[in-house]
């Protein structure tokens, strides 16, 4: 997995507040243990609670991720992969090895 992309489903609130301040683009891909993709999160997914430490025992990644996000696969073709991310309205895409098992294998970006 990509440094600074992807943090485990029970990642603590707190910490994911820090590798968002370090994220390269404001989003991190949640995977579990088998590095199977559950979610994303961006920065305003924790606008709520982003400054309430009195969840920090209380939430983790699990919680606050946006589950089911756009995928692409290896072998998605260039106007694919810009016609998925037109339609998710995201710049950013989990590249899992098939869609149905869902292990992420990469990230695309759009420039």
């Amino acid at each position: 997995m990509m440094p600074g992309y992807s943090r485990a489903v029970a990642t603590p609130i707190a910490a994911l507040r820090d590798k968002l301040l370090t994220a390269p683009h404001g989003l991190l891909f949640v995977v579990d243990a088998d590095g199977i993709l559950f979610g994303t999160i961006a920065t305003s997914d924790l606008a709520a609670i982003a400054f309430d430490t009195t969840l920090d025992s209380l939430v983790n990644a699990a919680d606050v991720a946006r589950t089911h996000p756009a995928v692409l696969t290896p072998d998605a073709d260039l106007d694919t992969a810009l016609k998925s991310m037109e339609a998710a309205h995201e710049e950013h895409v989990a590249v899992v090895a098939d869609a149905a098992g869902r292990f992420m294998v990469g990230i695309a970006h759009e420039l």
